[in-house]
């Protein structure tokens, strides 16, 4: 069998559309769909079901899925025993992580992989927990790192490698940031900027929210650290955020220090049943060192 036929059919069942496996793919649309119909001609069954919301997988597809990822895992394990012999790790490595640690702890593991392994290329994708644990396991990324004090239980390897320091900010000047101690009454007025659902910490903040005020916490979700931050800079309220993101520009926010937040672990992700590549090895172990060097913030 034809592997692209099956590298497609995980691809479009990956994000549901065949548009988007076709971008993934660098592939026309029509050789997307045409593959695809191939695939369902040498099987015997249909393997998508077409709806208003996307490609939806048949249940014959359901049985196939995980045997169309081994057989192409085996692919990839075999070409990784021919390359074995090269002395120079190279290709592309793929990490998913949160916005935060791609944009102030992944910069100098970028620097340190060029300076060590000048063939590797190293990718970022901005990731929360759901969307790396769900690529690492769909291979559409070699290596997550996810920010979770308990992280869901899986197959795949999980391994702490750090500390992410979170705080509570508000604007300079805010009466909340003199306080030593703040009591939950003292909240019930206060606008909360959070991440999006799925980043540990900000979710942690609400329910702890939840739980602490009378009634339900005014809380505004970002998908942005920034887009947070500003609000927070601009007086309109508060937020949990990477202390080593809001460090590195301070001005016109400050901790309140009587919201003290835990440390959040940061966790490596790959899957073990799938062979890693010496270049995904070598970014795996600078990431690992990156954090051992600065234990108190995780990466960087």
């Amino acid at each position: 069998m034809d592997t692209s036929l099956l590298k497609t059919f995980l691809s479009v069942a990956r994000w549901n559309n065949f548009t988007a496996a076709a971008d993934e793919l660098h592939l026309a649309q029509s050789t997307v769909t045409a593959r695809v119909k191939l695939l369902e001609r040498e099987l015997g069954a249909p393997l998508f079901e077409r709806t208003p919301t996307g490609a939806h997988l048949t249940e014959a597809a359901k049985r196939i899925h995980e045997q169309a990822q081994q057989l192409l895992d085996l692919e990839h394990s075999m070409a990784l025993a021919v390359r074995g012999h090269e002395a120079e790790p190279q290709g592309d490595v793929v990490v998913g992580a949160p916005e935060s640690i791609c944009a102030y702890r992944l910069p100098s593991v970028i620097a340190e992989v060029r300076k060590q392994h000048p063939r590797i290329n190293l990718h970022l994708v901005p990731s929360d927990t759901r969307a790396s644990l769900a690529g690492v396991s769909d291979r559409s990324l070699d290596i997550g790192l996810i920010v979770e004090e308990a992280p869901p239980t899986s197959r795949l390897d999980i391994d702490v490698i750090g500390h992410e320091k979170v705080a509570v900010f508000a604007a300079q000047g805010h009466p909340l940031t003199q306080q030593k101690s703040v009591e939950w009454s003292e909240l019930s007025e206060e606008v909360f900027y959070l991440l999006e659902d799925g980043c540990g910490y900000s979710d942690a903040l609400f329910r702890d929210l939840s739980e602490g005020l009378p009634r339900a916490p005014r809380v505004t979700r970002f998908g942005s650290i920034e887009a947070a931050r500003a609000c927070v800079e601009a007086g309109l309220g508060l937020a949990v955020l990477p202390v080593a993101a809001c460090m590195a520009r301070s001005e016109g926010i400050a901790r309140v220090p009587g919201l003290p937040r835990p440390d959040y672990p940061v966790r490596l992700v790959i899957d073990p049943r799938r062979a890693q590549s010496r270049a995904v090895q070598k970014v795996s172990e600078v990431i690992t060192s990156a954090a051992a060097e600065a234990p108190s913030a995780g990466l960087g």
